[in-house]
Protein backbone atom coordinates (compact mmCIF):
# COMPACT_ATOMS: atom_id res chain seq x y z
CA UNK A 1 0.00 0.00 0.00
CA UNK A 2 2.73 2.48 0.98
CA UNK A 3 4.69 1.53 -2.13
CA UNK A 4 1.83 2.45 -4.46
CA UNK A 5 1.08 5.71 -2.62
CA UNK A 6 4.74 6.67 -2.90
CA UNK A 7 4.75 5.79 -6.59
CA UNK A 8 1.65 7.92 -7.27
CA UNK A 9 3.18 10.85 -5.35
CA UNK A 10 6.43 10.70 -7.32
CA UNK A 11 4.55 10.54 -10.62
CA UNK A 12 2.34 13.48 -9.61
CA UNK A 13 5.40 15.60 -8.72
CA UNK A 14 7.14 14.61 -11.95
CA UNK A 15 4.10 15.46 -14.08
CA UNK A 16 3.73 18.89 -12.49
CA UNK A 17 7.45 19.54 -12.92
CA UNK A 18 7.15 18.57 -16.57
CA UNK A 19 4.27 20.98 -17.04
CA UNK A 20 5.95 23.87 -15.26
CA UNK A 21 9.43 23.66 -16.75
CA UNK A 22 8.73 22.93 -20.39
CA UNK A 23 6.63 24.30 -23.21
CA UNK A 24 3.44 22.26 -23.37
CA UNK A 25 0.00 22.55 -24.81
CA UNK A 26 -1.73 22.69 -21.45
CA UNK A 27 -4.08 20.97 -19.06
CA UNK A 28 -7.66 19.93 -19.69
CA UNK A 29 -10.88 18.84 -18.02
CA UNK A 30 -13.32 16.31 -19.47
CA UNK A 31 -16.72 14.93 -18.62
CA UNK A 32 -18.04 11.73 -20.14
CA UNK A 33 -21.32 9.84 -20.12
CA UNK A 34 -21.19 6.13 -20.90
CA UNK A 35 -23.29 3.00 -21.19
CA UNK A 36 -21.59 0.00 -19.61
CA UNK A 37 -22.02 -3.79 -19.60
CA UNK A 38 -20.23 -5.66 -16.81
CA UNK A 39 -20.03 -9.37 -16.05
CA UNK A 40 -18.20 -10.60 -12.95
CA UNK A 41 -18.04 -14.18 -11.70
CA UNK A 42 -18.51 -12.79 -8.18
CA UNK A 43 -22.00 -11.49 -9.01
CA UNK A 44 -23.16 -14.96 -10.09
CA UNK A 45 -22.34 -14.41 -13.76
CA UNK A 46 -25.13 -11.89 -14.26
CA UNK A 47 -24.61 -9.14 -16.84
CA UNK A 48 -25.28 -5.72 -15.32
CA UNK A 49 -25.98 -2.78 -17.63
CA UNK A 50 -26.41 0.90 -17.01
CA UNK A 51 -25.07 4.46 -17.30
CA UNK A 52 -21.90 5.91 -15.85
CA UNK A 53 -20.57 9.43 -15.53
CA UNK A 54 -16.87 10.22 -15.36
CA UNK A 55 -14.55 13.17 -14.79
CA UNK A 56 -11.02 13.49 -16.15
CA UNK A 57 -8.11 15.82 -15.51
CA UNK A 58 -5.10 15.71 -17.77
CA UNK A 59 -1.90 17.34 -18.94
CA UNK A 60 -0.90 17.18 -22.59
CA UNK A 61 2.15 18.21 -24.59
CA UNK A 62 2.37 17.81 -28.34
CA UNK A 63 5.13 19.18 -30.55
CA UNK A 64 6.66 18.34 -33.88
CA UNK A 65 8.38 15.19 -32.65
CA UNK A 66 6.84 13.97 -29.37
CA UNK A 67 3.46 13.49 -27.73
CA UNK A 68 3.04 13.28 -23.95
CA UNK A 69 -0.21 12.90 -22.01
CA UNK A 70 -1.17 12.22 -18.40
CA UNK A 71 -4.80 11.61 -17.37
CA UNK A 72 -6.53 10.83 -14.07
CA UNK A 73 -10.13 9.55 -14.09
CA UNK A 74 -12.92 9.27 -11.51
CA UNK A 75 -16.23 7.63 -12.48
CA UNK A 76 -19.36 6.11 -10.93
CA UNK A 77 -22.71 4.66 -11.91
CA UNK A 78 -25.55 2.27 -11.11
CA UNK A 79 -26.17 -1.01 -12.93
CA UNK A 80 -29.20 -3.26 -13.13
CA UNK A 81 -30.29 -6.65 -14.41
CA UNK A 82 -33.81 -8.06 -14.08
CA UNK A 83 -34.66 -5.40 -11.51
CA UNK A 84 -31.58 -6.08 -9.38
CA UNK A 85 -29.22 -3.16 -8.77
CA UNK A 86 -25.48 -2.90 -8.30
CA UNK A 87 -23.03 -0.02 -8.08
CA UNK A 88 -19.68 0.56 -9.69
CA UNK A 89 -16.86 3.08 -9.12
CA UNK A 90 -13.79 3.65 -11.27
CA UNK A 91 -10.63 5.21 -9.88
CA UNK A 92 -7.76 5.63 -12.31
CA UNK A 93 -4.96 7.80 -10.89
CA UNK A 94 -2.51 7.06 -13.68
CA UNK A 95 -2.94 6.91 -17.46
CA UNK A 96 0.23 8.11 -19.15
CA UNK A 97 1.98 7.71 -22.49
CA UNK A 98 5.05 9.14 -24.22
CA UNK A 99 5.12 8.77 -27.98
CA UNK A 100 7.39 9.65 -30.89
CA UNK A 101 6.32 10.70 -34.37
CA UNK A 102 6.91 7.99 -36.96
CA UNK A 103 4.90 9.49 -39.82
CA UNK A 104 4.91 13.17 -40.78
CA UNK A 105 2.56 14.41 -43.45
CA UNK A 106 0.70 17.56 -44.37
CA UNK A 107 -2.68 16.13 -43.31
CA UNK A 108 -1.64 13.03 -41.35
CA UNK A 109 0.73 12.48 -38.40
CA UNK A 110 1.33 9.21 -36.56
CA UNK A 111 2.84 8.69 -33.09
CA UNK A 112 3.71 5.50 -31.22
CA UNK A 113 5.19 4.87 -27.78
CA UNK A 114 4.92 3.16 -24.38
CA UNK A 115 2.06 3.66 -21.94
CA UNK A 116 1.27 2.82 -18.31
CA UNK A 117 -2.05 2.56 -16.45
CA UNK A 118 -3.38 2.00 -12.96
CA UNK A 119 -7.11 1.26 -12.65
CA UNK A 120 -9.36 0.25 -9.75
CA UNK A 121 -12.77 -1.02 -10.84
CA UNK A 122 -14.82 -1.34 -7.62
CA UNK A 123 -18.27 -2.92 -7.32
CA UNK A 124 -20.94 -3.65 -4.75
CA UNK A 125 -24.17 -5.67 -5.15
CA UNK A 126 -26.21 -5.33 -1.92
CA UNK A 127 -29.30 -7.03 -3.38
CA UNK A 128 -27.30 -10.15 -4.24
CA UNK A 129 -25.91 -10.43 -0.69
CA UNK A 130 -22.38 -10.03 -2.02
CA UNK A 131 -21.83 -7.48 0.70
CA UNK A 132 -18.03 -7.24 0.59
CA UNK A 133 -16.69 -4.78 -1.96
CA UNK A 134 -15.31 -6.62 -5.00
CA UNK A 135 -12.81 -5.27 -7.45
CA UNK A 136 -10.74 -5.66 -10.59
CA UNK A 137 -7.41 -3.85 -10.28
CA UNK A 138 -4.68 -3.60 -12.88
CA UNK A 139 -1.22 -2.04 -13.07
CA UNK A 140 0.14 -2.48 -16.56
CA UNK A 141 2.42 -1.20 -19.28
CA UNK A 142 1.60 -1.31 -22.96
CA UNK A 143 1.68 0.64 -26.19
CA UNK A 144 -0.30 3.56 -27.61
CA UNK A 145 -0.79 4.49 -31.25
CA UNK A 146 -2.03 8.05 -31.95
CA UNK A 147 -2.80 9.80 -35.21
CA UNK A 148 -3.88 13.33 -36.14
CA UNK A 149 -5.81 13.73 -39.37
CA UNK A 150 -6.77 17.03 -41.00
CA UNK A 151 -10.03 16.74 -42.93
CA UNK A 152 -10.97 19.97 -44.72
CA UNK A 153 -11.37 22.48 -41.87
CA UNK A 154 -11.53 19.90 -39.07
CA UNK A 155 -8.87 18.13 -37.02
CA UNK A 156 -9.45 14.54 -35.85
CA UNK A 157 -7.38 12.51 -33.38
CA UNK A 158 -7.52 8.70 -33.23
CA UNK A 159 -5.96 6.84 -30.28
CA UNK A 160 -5.58 3.10 -29.68
CA UNK A 161 -4.09 1.74 -26.47
CA UNK A 162 -3.56 -1.84 -25.28
CA UNK A 163 -1.60 -3.49 -22.50
CA UNK A 164 1.35 -5.85 -22.92
CA UNK A 165 2.19 -7.04 -19.41
CA UNK A 166 1.31 -6.10 -15.84
CA UNK A 167 -0.12 -7.06 -12.47
CA UNK A 168 -3.76 -7.82 -11.78
CA UNK A 169 -5.60 -7.92 -8.45
CA UNK A 170 -8.83 -9.80 -7.70
CA UNK A 171 -10.50 -10.81 -4.39
CA UNK A 172 -10.13 -14.31 -3.03
CA UNK A 173 -12.89 -16.60 -4.23
CA UNK A 174 -13.59 -17.95 -0.76
CA UNK A 175 -14.74 -15.08 1.49
CA UNK A 176 -17.12 -14.98 4.42
CA UNK A 177 -20.39 -13.38 3.18
CA UNK A 178 -21.63 -12.59 6.71
CA UNK A 179 -18.72 -10.85 8.43
CA UNK A 180 -17.37 -7.92 6.48
CA UNK A 181 -17.09 -4.13 6.45
CA UNK A 182 -18.79 -2.12 3.73
CA UNK A 183 -16.71 1.00 4.45
CA UNK A 184 -14.61 2.05 1.47
CA UNK A 185 -11.76 3.29 3.65
CA UNK A 186 -11.50 -0.04 5.42
CA UNK A 187 -11.46 -1.91 2.12
CA UNK A 188 -9.07 0.27 0.12
CA UNK A 189 -5.96 -1.58 1.26
CA UNK A 190 -7.51 -4.81 -0.06
CA UNK A 191 -7.34 -3.46 -3.62
CA UNK A 192 -3.65 -4.40 -3.78
CA UNK A 193 -4.09 -7.96 -2.55
CA UNK A 194 -3.37 -11.06 -4.61
CA UNK A 195 -1.33 -9.24 -7.27
CA UNK A 196 -0.24 -11.61 -10.02
CA UNK A 197 1.91 -10.96 -13.06
CA UNK A 198 0.26 -11.68 -16.39
CA UNK A 199 0.23 -10.88 -20.08
CA UNK A 200 -2.57 -10.43 -22.60
CA UNK A 201 -3.43 -14.12 -22.42
CA UNK A 202 -4.58 -13.51 -18.84
CA UNK A 203 -5.72 -9.89 -18.92
CA UNK A 204 -6.47 -7.46 -21.73
CA UNK A 205 -7.55 -3.85 -21.60
CA UNK A 206 -7.98 -2.08 -24.93
CA UNK A 207 -9.27 1.45 -25.43
CA UNK A 208 -10.08 3.41 -28.57
CA UNK A 209 -10.89 7.12 -28.84
CA UNK A 210 -11.97 9.19 -31.84
CA UNK A 211 -11.76 12.92 -31.02
CA UNK A 212 -13.03 15.83 -33.09
CA UNK A 213 -11.55 19.23 -32.23
CA UNK A 214 -14.27 21.86 -32.43
CA UNK A 215 -11.74 24.69 -32.77
CA UNK A 216 -9.05 23.62 -35.20
CA UNK A 217 -6.93 26.76 -34.79
CA UNK A 218 -6.43 26.71 -31.01
CA UNK A 219 -7.86 23.26 -30.04
CA UNK A 220 -9.77 24.71 -27.09
CA UNK A 221 -12.64 22.19 -27.10
CA UNK A 222 -13.26 18.69 -28.38
CA UNK A 223 -15.87 15.94 -28.42
CA UNK A 224 -14.95 12.26 -28.46
CA UNK A 225 -16.36 8.77 -28.84
CA UNK A 226 -14.65 6.16 -26.64
CA UNK A 227 -14.76 2.36 -26.60
CA UNK A 228 -13.33 0.37 -23.65
CA UNK A 229 -12.88 -3.37 -23.32
CA UNK A 230 -11.51 -5.13 -20.23
CA UNK A 231 -11.21 -8.90 -19.89
CA UNK A 232 -9.73 -11.00 -17.08
CA UNK A 233 -9.64 -14.64 -18.18
CA UNK A 234 -8.58 -16.52 -15.01
CA UNK A 235 -11.14 -17.32 -12.34
CA UNK A 236 -12.89 -15.31 -11.02
CA UNK A 237 -13.49 -14.04 -14.57
CA UNK A 238 -14.34 -10.42 -15.32
CA UNK A 239 -15.53 -8.71 -18.51
CA UNK A 240 -16.44 -5.08 -19.08
CA UNK A 241 -17.45 -3.23 -22.24
CA UNK A 242 -18.59 0.35 -22.48
CA UNK A 243 -19.17 3.14 -24.95
CA UNK A 244 -18.84 6.79 -23.96
CA UNK A 245 -19.24 10.32 -25.28
CA UNK A 246 -16.72 12.78 -23.84
CA UNK A 247 -16.57 16.58 -23.94
CA UNK A 248 -13.22 18.26 -23.21
CA UNK A 249 -12.20 21.80 -22.32
CA UNK A 250 -8.51 22.69 -22.80
CA UNK A 251 -7.66 25.10 -20.00
CA UNK A 252 -4.58 26.49 -21.77
CA UNK A 253 -5.23 26.74 -25.48
CA UNK A 254 -2.23 25.52 -27.51
CA UNK A 255 -0.24 27.96 -29.53
CA UNK A 256 -1.46 28.18 -33.11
Amino acid sequence: MNFFLSLFLLIFIWVNSFAQNRTYEGSFLSINVSYLELKDEFNHGLVFRGPDIGLEYGIQRLDGKKYFEYVAVLGAGGKTTAGTWGFRWLLSPLNVHYSWKIKDGENFNLFIGPSARVNYNIQNYPELHTGPIIWMGNYDVGVQLSSFISIKKKLVELKLNTNAIGWQSRPEQERNPYYYSAGFGENFSDLHKNLELGGVDKFNQTTFEARLFLDKKNKARSISYLFFYTGYYDRPEFTEVFHAIKYTWFLNAPKS
